[in-house]
This record gives structure tokens, sequence and C-alpha cells, in this order.
């Protein structure tokens, strides 16, 4: 991404060229293959509807309003409550072949892994990362019906105001869905304003 991204704070704003921070970070750690990392904050949809910090409950929003500046389809897999890989993220594959292979290698020579997980168990994600009004950088990997929200949201921008994601401020909030006794939370996107030229 070459171009400059506008983080929003209230009504003002403050340049921030997203691409430039992603290779600064690797650059200080040239040493490492970083290209998994991702330098948001991990959120997931808490039981509240809640936007909440993974690792950091402590941070919570109702909604928020945000740039989003990129996004990546993983093959992720998590660690299986009540093991000792609990909320551990096992491996983040960008293709198929390197997850089965990822998977592979994890269970080999492990027994326990091997009867905890398979390749059901292996979600693949669409993983985006914003600047919130609050100056940080956000990370959120989204459910198949949030990924569908997010993708009718960028057309709709395009098709009626020929806009791209990182030339507009987005509201970001949940949305309970209910089907037979079902019910869970999905991500929600809404045009809020362009950013400030």
């Amino acid at each position: 991404m070459s171009k400059e991204i506008t983080k929003v704070e209230g009504t003002a704003v403050v340049p921030m060229n997203y691409a430039a921070k992603i290779e600064e970070f690797k650059a200080k750690n040239k040493e490492f293959d970083l290209d998994f990392v991702d330098l948001g904050t991990y959120l997931r949809i808490n039981a509240k509807g809640q936007l909440e910090g993974k690792d950091n409950p402590e941070i919570k929003f109702d909604k928020l309003e945000a740039v989003l500046v990129s996004g990546k389809s993983r093959y992720n897999l998590w660690g299986e409550d009540g093991t000792p890989d609990e909320g551990e993220l096992l491996f983040s594959a960008e293709t198929e072949e390197e997850a089965k292979n990822e998977l592979e290698e994890l269970t080999a020579n492990d027994e326990v892994r091997a009867e905890l997980y398979d390749w059901k168990k292996v979600r693949k994600r669409y993983i985006i990362t914003f600047v919130a009004a609050d100056g940080n950088l956000y990370a959120i990997d989204m459910s198949q019906t949030s990924k569908y929200n997010f993708a009718n949201y960028i057309k709709t921008l395009f098709n009626q105001y020929n806009l791209g994601m990182t030339d507009v401020v987005t509201e970001m909030s949940t949305e309970e869905r209910k089907k037979d006794r079902n019910t869970w939370n999905v991500v929600t996107f809404k045009f809020v304003r362009k950013v400030a030229e």
C-alpha cells in the first residue's frame, strides 16, 4: 500500500503512512520473518456484543470510527479451550497447502494434539487492520458472515460513491443475528464521511 492513510481523532486528522510503518517495523527486526505479524491489537466480539481486546479485555468498544488500512485471508488454527494451547494461535497460513503442512507438523509427533486437531478445526478467516479514533492500530479476524457484510460495504462505497476503503471513515459495530435457536454477533460497517484531503 503506497498511499498515505489518514487516522481520525474527532474531527482532526493526523497523517499516518501505514506501509512505511510496516517497513520500519520489519527493518527493526530484519533477522526475523515477520510477514505473519499484525501491528494492530487483536479485537474479538465478546458475549455482550462489544468489540473487545483479545488479550486485554479492558479494551472495549460498543462501536468505533476507523480508517481501514489493510485486509488479508489466513487459515488459522487456535488452541482448544481447556488445553495447554488454549487461546494460542497455533498457526496462521496464507494458503490451504501451507495450512495442511503446518497441521501435519503440529500433530506428527504429538499424540495429544493429533487427537485434538484435524482439518475441520482450521478456519479460513479474513483479517482487517484499521486505525481507530484513539490513534491506535487494531485488527479483527472476521467470520464468514462478517466478511460478507464487509464485501457488501466495499461494493456500496465503490458503486455509489466511487470510493475505496482508505478514502473513508467507517463506523464499526456489531449486530445480533438469529436462526432457529441459535444467536450470534457479526461485525457491521457504516459509512461516516470521507477522510480529509
